[in-house]
């Protein structure tokens, strides 16, 4: 019988400590000293997304690990993947919480960028605000663009999408009437394609809703170019944005994009929706979320509100 992940039942380390996983001594493996042990590479469950970033600061990190600690780490994480990889994703955040729910990552943010507040809220008492300022996650320039920085939620490593099934997503983001217009990049929400071991090229979202001189546009890119799927110049400040897509990642001809805004269809897409494996992309493929503001470096700050969060796996 297939499981679920829901807003309530969201595998927080002390939900998978709880759990019993099989091949272990006497025949299970328990998932507390799995969690402990894994706990010890410093990211805890998050090296599934941050491994690279861990061996690249620490030449000597691998030679500090035991060959015994290495087989024991790698079968629980082998397990842990499992438990995962059979569940299907049905999570909702509508912000109400004092903080931020288990469902997202701050990797993507500086401290104190993001808070739960009442005064601007699409559905029920509040909704999460998000503030970019100059030099925040600053990235350097790249062959991907200038240099930029981003305060932006991203989902976490156990809600990411997986190749060849179907999702919906929904979510509402608001803009204040006297939000900036800039001529530069500027991402409100984007689907980029997790890149493991390899150099990926090009490391853009495969699919992306930006808002550049006012114009609210929703592209998607692959190994030879950018498209643009949608574009509006109407005034998208002001008023709460509601976004749905329902989207399906696939290399094959087999791939979906569908997308409507408040309620209006403005994105209908079939065809490949991601990178190709000679792009140094790994054969299985994961895709993962993230909403708030990723810019091209400038001075001035700029605020997002983003509320009534879902995300739903339809099909596999």
């Amino acid at each position: 019988m297939t499981e679920h992940f829901t807003s309530v039942g969201a595998p927080t380390l002390s939900d998978l400590a709880a759990r019993r996983l099989p091949n272990g001594p006497s025949g299970h493996l328990s998932v507390r000293a799995c969690v402990a042990g894994i706990a010890r590479l410093r990211k805890g469950l998050s090296i599934y997304y941050s491994y690279n970033e861990i061996f690249r600061r620490d030449g000597n990190f691998m030679k500090k690990l035991s060959s015994r600690t290495l087989v024991f780490l790698a079968v629980c994480l082998l397990a842990l993947f499992l438990i995962i990889h059979r569940r299907e994703i049905h999570v909702y955040d509508g912000f109400e919480a004092a903080g931020l729910s288990s469902h997202w990552s701050e990797s993507r943010m500086v401290p104190g960028s993001f808070r739960v507040q009442t005064e601007v809220v699409r559905s029920g008492h509040s909704a999460g605000e998000i503030t970019v300022h100059y030099g925040d996650r600053r990235e350097a320039a790249s062959d991907d663009g200038p240099a930029s920085e981003r305060d932006e939620l991203m989902e976490a490593w156990w809600l990411f999408a997986h190749m060849h099934r179907t999702y919906r997503y929904s979510f509402s983001l608001y803009l204040p009437a006297d939000f900036p217009i800039v001529p530069t990049r500027l991402v409100l929400a984007q689907w980029k394609q997790l890149c493991e071991w390899s150099r990926c090229r090009p490391q853009n979202p495969v699919l992306a809703i930006r808002y550049q001189n006012g114009e609210l546009s929703v592209t998607r890119q692959d190994e030879r170019a950018k498209s643009i799927l949608y574009s509006s110049k109407q005034e998208m400040r002001g008023h709460w944005l509601d976004f749905r897509f329902q989207t399906r990642f696939s290399r094959d001809p087999d791939g979906q994009i569908d997308a409507w805004l408040n309620g209006e269809p403005i994105v209908h897409y079939r065809g490949p929706t991601v990178y190709q494996r000679q792009r140094g992309y790994p054969a299985h493929g994961y895709v993962y979320f993230k909403t708030g503001l990723y810019r091209d470096e400038m001075q001035q700050p700029m605020t997002i509100y983003v509320d009534e969060y879902r995300k739903d796996e339809l099909s596999r």
